[in-house]
């Protein structure tokens, strides 16, 4: 289409008086602004795009909330899970300059290009690098429970803002669930430095994919504690007390 475009103006400005050759470059640049305008406001335009990415990274008023909440000169560290959605690290520290350094939970098969350290939590919920964990934080952001205050949140992202002043610690852990919410066939809840308590999920399945009940099993420590049914169209709460052993405690629905 281009092509033929150009041949055909081509063949025009050849074809044409040479007084009536001014008429081309008017018609060039109103087609350049008629096609910028479908470009930058269009259905697929850069604006609606602009704004989807922004709004799969951050999902408060302000995107630069954690400047706002910690300082811009504030030291932040940001703790995360490499998963399909990548948006949330990466528009959080473009637009917060506080956010210093990125801590990644394991490989980040996508290469996005931040200066991320790949780390692990060990047994008693340290953060670590290899054998030795990481210097103390200021700040954090993470998307679970981490030993400290927090001060702020994007609630819809799931993203929390902790102020530490000491080693990072991680508290609960939570595998098996995508950025969507939707569960694989095993979701693993870990508590750390666990004293009792108990924890609710919120369940629910999809009537255009399944048609039959679910069966959602609980197990605690390696032992069955709970078992619900839920229907296609049915939303319901399973909730599962914590029996800490050792410190731990660690809970695993299976679909």
């Amino acid at each position: 289409m281009a092509l033929a475009v150009g041949l055909a103006a081509a063949a025009l400005f050849y074809g044409l008086p040479r007084r009536w050759t001014l008429i081309l470059p008017v018609f060039v640049g109103v087609y350049f602004a008629l096609t910028t305008a479908v470009v930058q406001n269009g259905r697929h335009g850069i604006r609606q795009t602009s704004v989807g990415v922004l709004w799969a990274g951050t999902r408060v008023p302000h995107p630069d909330w954690i400047d706002r909440a910690a300082g811009r000169h504030a030291a932040v560290s940001f703790l995360w899970t490499p998963n399909p959605e990548p948006h949330p690290v990466y528009n959080n520290e473009f637009f917060s300059r506080s956010v210093r350094t990125i801590y990644a939970l394991g490989a980040d098969p996508y290469m996005g290009g931040l200066p991320e350290t790949t780390v692990h939590v060990r047994a008693d919920g340290v953060v670590s690098s290899g054998a030795r964990p990481i210097p103390p934080v200021q700040f954090a952001v993470a998307a679970t429970d981490i030993a400290g205050m927090k001060i702020a949140s994007d609630p819809q992202m799931g993203l929390s803002l902790f102020r530490v002043d000491g080693p990072l610690v991680v508290l609960t852990r939570v595998a098996g669930v995508d950025g969507d919410t939707w569960g694989h066939r095993y979701v693993t809840y870990r508590r750390f430095q666990c004293t009792g308590g108990r924890v609710a999920v919120e369940l629910m399945t999809d009537a255009s994919l399944f048609v039959d009940d679910q069966t959602i099993t609980a197990s605690e420590n390696g032992q069955v504690v709970k078992r619900v049914r839920i229907a296609p169209t049915e939303k319901r709460t399973l909730t599962v007390p914590l029996l800490p052993s050792g410190g731990r405690d660690t809970v695993q629905h299976r679909a």
